[in-house]
C-alpha cells in the first residue's frame, strides 16, 4: 500500500500526522508492506524545509518519497499521488489529521476481502480544535442510508483507502479557488457512487480530524460559498433512487435484524426519543392543519432542526454509547496530539454529527425532476405574467427557436403566484416553477438549492431576467456556473428609492459576477451608458436588443388633421400602473395647469394599483381635471388607441417603455420626460420631450404647442410609426440576437 500524504503549508501541524502514519505502519508490519508518498503542492519554503527534515526523522526506515508539485489544487495533487503510487492499494491522508493504530492494516484487509471495488473509510471521525464533533460514518449499503441526501451533505471524509485502480478509474477533478467549486472529495464520493463503487466504514477504525479556526481549505470553501462541482450523480435521480431501492431490497431479504444499541444506551435515549416523537407528531399535526400554507416548509425545517438539536443534546450519541475501543484509541492519540483527549468536559460539549435529510433534499430533487434532461437554455425569471419584461422573455424564446428548432428551452419561475403567460410559450418549451416548499426556506438555503440545481444541470445557456434569488445565485456562484454554462442577464432600467438611491437586484453583486457573465442584454442604450460610466465595463460586455413590437391586427384608421378646440379637444392618453415610479402627482399637476391655462385638452387615464398606492393615486379617480377610465393591465389595443392624439408618460425613471412603442404603431406620438432610454425613441421628429420629469409647466408648454400645430402632431405620429416599423421589427430583433455568437447556435 502507498500512503499518499497531501501537504501545502501545514508546517509543524504535519508532525502529529506523520507520527500517526508511522505508528499505523508499524502496527501493520508483517502483514502489509507500506510506503509513504508526500505530495507538497506549492508549499511555502518553511513547510518544504521542515518536511524534508521531519519526514526522515519520524518515518525512519519506512520507504518514503517527497515530491513537489505546482497544481494549486488538492484534487490534482491527489491524482499526482495516485500516479506515482507503487502500491496496489492507496490511502489518502491529509496533512493535519491523525489515523488510528489499525487503520491501514484493517482497511486494506477490508478492501481486499471485496472482489468488487469499494472505498473504505474510518468508522468514526473525532474532530477537535475549533469544534468537538463526533461523526459515525454511514455505509452506502446500509438500509437506512438515503442516497438522495448526498445532495445536501457530504457523507464521507476525504480520508479513505481503495485499490489504486479505483482512483485511476475515477480521478479527482480540479476545484481551483477561482472556479468557485469545491470540495473535491464530495464530488469524488458522488462520482464513485454513481459508478457502483460503495463507500463503507471499517469497523473499529477512527480518524482524528483537526478543524482549523482559520486558514483551512474548508474555511475558504465556506467563506467563498463554494458550489459542489458537476457530477452525473446529482443530475439524474435514477442513480440515488437505484441505490435506495437496492438497499431496501437487501433489508427485505435479510434474515438478521439490524444491530441495536445496548440496554444502557437505550435507557439514556428514552428522553431524546420522546422529544423526537413529540416533534414528529407536531409535524404531522401541522401538516394536516396548514400543509398548504406557504410558510409550512419553514415550520417543517424548524421541527427537523429540533430533532437535530435533540440528537446533539448532552447524554450521548444518537447511535448509542461511544465504543470502548474508540475511547482507548482517543486516549492513545493524546500522546501524539495533546489537544486530543476524551475528558468529561470534552464529552459534555461534544456535538454528534448525524446528517438529517431536510426539505432541502426534497426541493432539490423535485426541481431537478421538473426540469428534466439538461436544457440548452434555462431562463431564470420570477414568473411569466402580463408585463414588459415577460414579453421580452417570450421574444427571446421565439428568436432562439427560429435559430435552432431543436433547442431545448426551460423557463424557471422562482417567485410564488400564478404565471398566466406561461400558456403563451410554444408547446415545445417547458415552464417550471420551483417547488412550493422552496418559498418557505431561508434565503441562504434557497440560494444553495437553486445554485446546486443550476450547476448540476449545467445548461449551455443560463439567462437571468429579474429574479431576485437568481441574482443572489449569480453573486455567490457565477464562477462555478460559468465552468459549464454561459451566463447572460437582461436589465431594462435602474429604479430609485424615495431617498433617491439607485437600486436594482443586479447592482447588489455586480462586481462579484460580471467577470463571469458573457453579456448583459438590454432594450435601451441608456443602461449601457450608465453601467459603463459607473463601473467602467467595456462595450463588448453589452448588447442592445431593441424589442420588437407587433403591428396592430387591424391597420389603424387614417388620421385626419383637425384643429383642437373646446368641442374637439386634444385627447391625451395616460396608461400605466399606479405606483411611485409613474408619478401620478406630476400627471395631476399637468392636468391642473392645462385647465388653468384654458387649453382644449382632455386627459384620459387608465391604471390600476401597483406595489404602492398613495394619495395621488386615490386623487386621480376623483379629480375633475382628468378622466379616469378604469384599470390598465398592459396592452394598448384594448384601450382603442385610435381615439387619442398623443400618449403621455410622467415617469421618474424608465427603460424604454413598451407602451410608447405600441402607441407608435397607432401613429400616436409620445409626450415624455428625458429619463432612461425614452429619448432614444422620442425626439423632435417622433414626439415631444420634457427635460425634467417633474416640470409640469414644461409638459403644458408642449401640449400648447400641439394645440397650435395639429399638422405637427400628425407628422410626428407618422414618423414614430416609421421608426418602430424599422428599428423595432421582428426581423431586426432576431438579427441582433443572432449576432451574439455565444448565445445562439
Amino acid at each position: 500500500m502507498t500512503a499518499v500524504l497531501n501537504l501545502h503549508r501545514e508546517l509543524r501541524l504535519a508532525y502529529p500526522t506523520l507520527r500517526s502514519i508511522e505508528r499505523a505502519i508499524r502496527a501493520a508490519e508483517g502483514e502489509l508492506a507500506v510506503d509513504v508518498l508526500i505530495v507538497l503542492d506549492r508549499p511555502d519554503p518553511a513547510t518544504e524545509e521542515y518536511i524534508r527534515d521531519a519526514a526522515p526523522r519520524v518515518l525512519g526506515d519506512i520507504p518514503h518519497d517527497i515530491v513537489v508539485v505546482d497544481n494549486g489544487d488538492l484534487g490534482l495533487s491527489r491524482n499526482d499521488g495516485v500516479r506515482l503510487a507503487r502500491g496496489e492499494f492507496v490511502a489518502m491522508c491529509d496533512g493535519d489529521n491523525m489515523v488510528s493504530l489499525d487503520w491501514f492494516r484493517n482497511a486494506v484487509a477490508f478492501v481486499a476481502a471485496h472482489e468488487e471495488p469499494v472505498v473504505a473509510h474510518p468508522e468514526y471521525i473525532v474532530s477537535f480544535d475549533a469544534l468537538d464533533v463526533l461523526w459515525k460514518i454511514v455505509s452506502s449499503r446500509d438500509p437506512q442510508f438515503d442516497a438522495l441526501a448526498l445532495a445536501e451533505d457530504n457523507l464521507w471524509d476525504a480520508t479513505c483507502i481503495a485499490r489504486r485502480q479505483t482512483f485511476v478509474d475515477v480521478p479527482y477533478i480540479a476545484t481551483y479557488a477561482q472556479t468557485g467549486t469545491g470540495p473535491e472529495d464530495w464530488q469524488w464520493n458522488a462520482e464513485t457512487l454513481a459508478k457502483g463503487i460503495d463507500h463503507l466504514p471499517v469497523p473499529g477504525t477512527s480518524l482524528f480530524y483537526r478543524i482549523k479556526r482559520v486558514g483551512s481549505l474548508l474555511a475558504r470553501h465556506v467563506a467563498g460559498a463554494a458550489m459542489l462541482p458537476h457530477s452525473v450523480y446529482f443530475a439524474d435521480r435514477s442513480i440515488p433512487e437505484g441505490i435506495n431501492a437496492r438497499n431496501r431490497g437487501a433489508l427485505v431479504g435479510s434474515a438478521e435484524p439490524a444491530s441495536r444499541p445496548g440496554v444502557g444506551a437505550r435507557v439514556k435515549g428514552l428522553g431524546r426519543r420522546a422529544v423526537v416523537q413529540v416533534a414528529k407528531t407536531g409535524f404531522r399535526a401541522v401538516r394536516r392543519v396548514v400543509g398548504g400554507h406557504p410558510q409550512f416548509p419553514m415550520v417543517q425545517e424548524e421541527l427537523r432542526e429540533l430533532v437535530w438539536r435533540v440528537n446533539n443534546a448532552r447524554g450521548g450519541a444518537p447511535w448509542g454509547d461511544i465504543p470502548d475501543q474508540l475511547r482507548e484509541e482517543w486516549r492513545a492519540m493524546h500522546r501524539i496530539e495533546p489537544h486530543v483527549f476524551p475528558e468529561k468536559r470534552t464529552l459534555a460539549r461534544m456535538q454528534y454529527y448525524a446528517p438529517q435529510r431536510s426539505v432541502f433534499t426534497d426541493v432539490y430533487w423535485q426541481l431537478v425532476d421538473s426540469v428534466g434532461a439538461t436544457p440548452d437554455y434555462l431562463f431564470v425569471v420570477p414568473w411569466l405574467r402580463r408585463g414588459g419584461a415577460d414579453k421580452v422573455i417570450l421574444n427571446y424564446v421565439r428568436a432562439i427557436l427560429e435559430a435552432d428548432t431543436d433547442a431545448r428551452i426551460v423557463v424557471l419561475g422562482t417567485e410564488p403566484g400564478e404565471s398566466e403567460w406561461a400558456s403563451r410559450l410554444p408547446a415545445e418549451v417547458s415552464f417550471v416553477q420551483v417547488p412550493e416548499a422552496f418559498h418557505g426556506m431561508q434565503p441562504e438555503r434557497q440560494d444553495r438549492v437553486l445554485g446546486l440545481a443550476m450547476t448540476q444541470l449545467a445548461p449551455r445557456i443560463i439567462h437571468l431576467v429579474n429574479s431576485n434569488v437568481g441574482y443572489r445565485v449569480y453573486t455567490k456562484n457565477s464562477a462555478a456556473l460559468a465552468q459549464r454554462s454561459r451566463l447572460f442577464l437582461s436589465v431594462f432600467c435602474i429604479d430609485e428609492t424615495e431617498e433617491g438611491r439607485l437600486t436594482h437586484y443586479m447592482l447588489k453583486g455586480l462586481r462579484q459576477y460580471m467577470e463571469h457573465v458573457d453579456a448583459v442584454f438590454t432594450d435601451n442604450a441608456d443602461i449601457v451608458r450608465f453601467l459603463r460610466e459607473t463601473y467602467d465595463y467595456p462595450e463588448r460586455e453589452f448588447a442592445v436588443h431593441y424589442q420588437p413590437v407587433d403591428p396592430p391586427e387591424l391597420e389603424p384608421r387614417a388620421r385626419e388633421v383637425r384643429p383642437f378646440t373646446a368641442d374637439e379637444p386634444l385627447r391625451v392618453l395616460w396608461a400605466a400602473r399606479f405606483d411611485r415610479q409613474k408619478r401620478l402627482d406630476v400627471l395631476l399637476d399637468v392636468a391642473r395647469i392645462a385647465s388653468e391655462r384654458g387649453l382644449p385638452v382632455e386627459f384620459h387615464v387608465f391604471g390600476s394599483a401597483g406595489i404602492e398606492v398613495d394619495s395621488a393615486a386615490r386623487e386621480v379617480t376623483r379629480s375633475s381635471h382628468v378622466r379616469y377610465r378604469g384599470a390598465f393591465d398592459g396592452g394598448l389595443e384594448v384601450l382603442e388607441p385610435d381615439r387619442y392624439d398623443v400618449i403621455m408618460l410622467t415617469s421618474q425613471w424608465e427603460g424604454l417603455p413598451n407602451t410608447i412603442l405600441e402607441a407608435a404603431t397607432y401613429e400616436l406620438p409620445a409626450l415624455a420626460p428625458r429619463v432612461g432610454g425614452v429619448a432614444e425613441f422620442v425626439g423632435p421628429a417622433t414626439g415631444y420631450i420634457v427635460e425634467r420629469f417633474d416640470d409640469a409647466a414644461a409638459y403644458v408648454d408642449q401640449i400648447a404647442s400641439m394645440v397650435g400645430d395639429p399638422e405637427g402632431v400628425r407628422s410626428r405620429g407618422r414618423a414614430a410609426r416609421e421608426l418602430v416599423d424599422e428599428r423595432h421589427s421582428w426581423t431586426a430583433f432576431a438579427r441582433t440576437v443572432r449576432e451574439r455568437d455565444s448565445y445562439t447556435v
